[in-house]
């Protein structure tokens, strides 16, 4: 058995701009951390790195440190645009993306913002799970008419280095506990 840590630094004040955010990396890298961890929170009292963006520069000035999204509001994003995003970067980092994804907060303000409703965040995120297995799994010309997302002939390329086998990892909490799972597409 095998046991690896990451390291997921949460929200902070970034008071060192850019150049701190990689200095940190870097040594993350240097000392032997297994992964990285961004959290997405679109709404919040404290700042935070747009978790995709950043990961995109996490996989440039990494070379073997894996990395992923602890978790990403799933029902916030358009599944098309996002499968796009995850897929280049873990084709141009060479597979060592992790995408997890979760139902989202409790703000408001955040299902708001995005023209979405706290209350379809369930079934939001289960459609859009599927349709990202799709994008991912290498078919040409998905086409996906469901109740919250459509599309038509959409096919992702340059896909992921895992070319349909991309993990999708499920994260969640309650008040009792936390739930985290590896779902292979």
């Amino acid at each position: 058995m095998s046991v690896r840590v990451g390291v997921a630094p949460g929200s902070w004040t970034w008071k060192g701009g850019g150049p701190f955010f990689f200095r940190f990396v870097e040594a993350c890298e240097a000392q032997g951390w297994d992964s990285i961890w961004l959290s997405d929170r679109l709404i919040s009292e404290r700042p935070s790195l747009e978790p995709v963006t950043a990961l995109a520069a996490v996989a440039a000035c990494t070379k073997r440190m894996k990395f992923g999204t602890s978790v990403i509001a799933l029902p916030l994003r358009n599944p098309v645009v996002l499968a796009r995003e995850l897929a280049t970067v873990d084709f141009l980092s060479g597979g060592r993306l992790l995408p997890a994804v979760g139902l989202g907060g409790e703000d408001e303000r955040e299902y708001e913002a995005t023209g979405t409703t706290r209350r379809e965040r369930s079934g939001r995120t289960d459609e859009a799970i599927g349709l990202l297995r799709r994008l991912w799994g290498g078919e040409d010309g998905v086409t996906h008419h469901g109740r919250f997302y459509h599309c038509s002939g959409v096919t992702i390329e340059p896909n992921s280095a895992a070319r349909g086998r991309l993990p999708i990892w499920i994260g969640g909490r309650t008040g009792i506990c936390s739930l985290q799972r590896r779902i292979w597409t």
